[in-house]
C-alpha cells in the first residue's frame, strides 16, 4: 500500500511539473541583469521560489545583504533557480542550472526533508541540493553542505557590533533568550529552562515566552559570560544564529544541538551539553563564572574569528563553492 500511495504521488508530481513546464515553455531565458555591490563589484542574480525568508527577501540570514549573490524573486526566465522546501516540485521554465535548498529546521517541517524519498529521481533534476541535513548529505551525491542560519549580531537587526576587545567587557553572567513557540520538543525544553532561570534568579532571562517583549539580540549577549543556546533540533550539522550569535559576541555558549559541532569550532569555547544533563542543571550553572571564562579566552577568540566565516549564508555559499559562480 504504502508503495502504491508513493508511486500515486510521484505520479501527481510529474503530471504538475509537466504542466507548469507546458506553461513556460514558450519563454526563452535571458541574461542576469549587471548589478554591483557597494565595492564595485559584480553581483550574480539568480531566480529564488521560497517561502521560508520572506520577512527579508534579501537573504536567508536577516539583516545582513549579500556581497556576492542577489535573490530575484520574480524573473523565472534568468539561467540560474534556486528552490527551496516545498518549492521544490514546483519548478519553473528551462534554468541553465538548477539548486534545491533545504535550510528551515527538521523538527519543524520533517515532510520537506522526505521530499527526495517521497518523489524518486527528483533530486537528479537538481544540479546541487543546499543543506545542512547530515540524512540528505549521506543519501545523495549532489547534495553539499550549507549552514541553517547566518549572525544577526553586528546588525541593525541584531544589534552589537564585533569587537576583538569584547571578552574584557564582559560583566554579567548568564542569560537566556526564549520566545513561546511550542512547535517542537526542544522550543519546550528551552522554555523550562528560562522558567528555571527566572524563578531561581539564577540568570537573565529574555523573550516572549512569559509575555516578555522581543528584544535585539545584543542585549541578551553583549555583557554577558555565558548564554544558554538551545537549537530547535539535534542533527550532526544543524546550528544556527542561535551558536553563531554567541561566538560574534564573545559569549560562551551553553550548547544543546549539533553533533559534530567540533568539526567547525573550538569546543574548548563552548559548554556543550546533553538533554539529560538538565536534569542538574545547578551542575552546569554553578561551573560558569569569571574565572572559567577567562581561562577560556584562547578558544572564545578562536571561535569569533571562525564565526566570520559563518556572517551570511550566501557569502558563505559564494566562498566556499566557487564554482557555482563562474559566468
Amino acid at each position: 500500500m504504502r508503495s502504491y500511495i508513493r508511486k500515486c504521488i510521484n505520479d501527481m508530481h510529474i503530471k504538475k511539473k509537466n504542466k507548469e513546464n507546458e506553461k513556460y515553455s514558450g519563454f526563452t531565458n535571458i541574461e542576469e541583469p549587471e548589478l554591483y555591490n557597494a565595492n564595485g563589484e559584480q553581483m550574480n542574480v539568480w531566480y529564488l521560489r521560497d517561502n521560508q525568508s520572506w520577512t527579508y527577501p534579501y537573504s536567508f540570514t536577516y539583516g545582513r545583504m549579500p556581497l556576492h549573490l542577489f535573490w530575484d524573486r520574480y524573473s523565472f526566465r534568468l539561467p540560474i533557480h534556486v528552490y527551496s522546501h516545498n518549492y521544490i516540485t514546483e519548478t519553473k521554465g528551462n534554468p541553465q542550472k538548477k539548486y534545491a535548498y533545504l535550510i528551515e529546521s527538521e523538527a519543524i517541517f520533517p515532510g520537506d526533508y522526505e521530499i527526495f524519498d517521497r518523489n524518486p529521481g527528483l533530486s537528479n533534476e537538481f544540479d546541487k541540493i543546499f543543506t545542512h541535513s547530515a540524512k540528505i548529505l549521506n543519501n545523495y551525491s549532489n547534495a553539499i553542505y550549507v549552514p541553517a542560519a547566518g549572525v544577526y549580531y553586528g546588525t541593525k537587526h541584531g544589534g552589537g557590533q564585533l569587537d576583538e576587545k569584547l571578552y574584557l567587557k564582559k560583566d554579567r553572567n548568564i542569560s537566556i533568550v526564549s520566545s513561546d513557540k511550542n512547535m517542537c520538543h526542544l522550543h519546550k525544553v528551552r522554555m523550562e529552562i528560562a522558567r528555571y532561570l527566572k524563578n531561581t534568579g539564577k540568570g537573565d532571562v529574555f523573550g516572549t515566552f512569559d509575555g516578555g517583549k522581543n528584544i535585539k539580540i545584543a542585549e541578551s549577549l553583549t555583557n554577558y559570560r555565558y548564554s544558554f543556546a538551545i537549537e530547535n533540533n539535534i542533527n550532526e550539522f544543524y546550528f544556527t544564529e542561535k551558536l553563531l550569535n554567541c561566538f560574534a559576541s564573545m559569549t560562551i555558549p551553553i550548547y544543546l544541538g549539533a553533533e559534530k559541532i567540533d568539526k567547525f569550532f573550538n569546543k574548548d569555547g563552548i559548554i556543550i551539553i546533553k538533554e539529560k544533563d538538565l536534569e542538574n542543571i545547578d551542575n552546569i550553572i554553578d561551573k560558569c563564572n569569571k574565572a572559567d571564562y577567562e581561562d577560556r579566552k584562547e578558544a572564545i577568540l578562536d571561535n569569533f574569528e571562525r564565526v566570520k566565516k559563518y556572517l551570511c549564508v550566501e557569502d558563505f555559499l559564494y566562498e566556499t563553492y566557487p564554482e557555482l559562480f563562474s559566468r
